[in-house]
């Protein structure tokens, strides 16, 4: 079991750290991870077995972030350093510097979410959907409503002189 559990960390750790990063900021994340990690080593026995473990993980850490989220709320201490969803402007073929409405920060936070775990992470939708315990429907139409604004937002910028279309 511990070799187990080694090889799955060792395999996911980049990413799921990452994810924690993105939704409470570095100087929580570890905090959060940790979380995680104990969430799985007491979750791995009772997982059944076939059961995807990546999108299981992802599901363990997004409830430590909404428990740490709470915990900051309590405590009037939410980080300075939280920037929800900070990475998958890249894959969007977005980057530093474009127009505000490209970034996945004029979308709501769910739906920048949704984006991350599927262009990010590569999670599937109805992945996605299991970890965020929301029906695969609506993952669907909050997805393609996001990246259609993310494609509207595009072709404004390219007749306006900014990215080609």
């Amino acid at each position: 079991l511990r070799r187990a559990l080694e090889q799955l960390f060792d395999a996911y750790q980049e990413e799921i750290y990452g994810y924690c990063a993105s939704l409470v900021g570095p100087s929580a994340a570890l905090r959060v991870y940790e979380r995680v990690l104990m969430a799985a080593v007491d979750g791995l026995q009772g997982l059944t077995p076939g059961r995807a473990l990546r999108p299981w993980l992802f599901r363990l850490a997004r409830h430590a972030v909404v428990h740490e989220h709470q915990r900051q709320r309590r405590e009037g201490a939410m980080s300075d350093d939280y920037r929800p969803v900070d990475g998958p402007d890249s894959v969007l073929g977005l980057g530093p510097g474009t127009d505000d409405e490209l970034q996945l920060g004029s979308l709501s936070p769910q739906v920048r979410e949704i984006l991350q775990l599927s262009l990010w992470n590569g999670l599937t939708l109805a992945e996605v959907a299991a970890v965020l315990e929301c029906p695969l429907a609506e993952i669907r139409r909050l997805a393609s409503q996001g990246l259609g604004r993310l494609a509207a937002g595009r072709h404004v910028a390219a007749t306006d002189g900014g990215l080609p279309s």
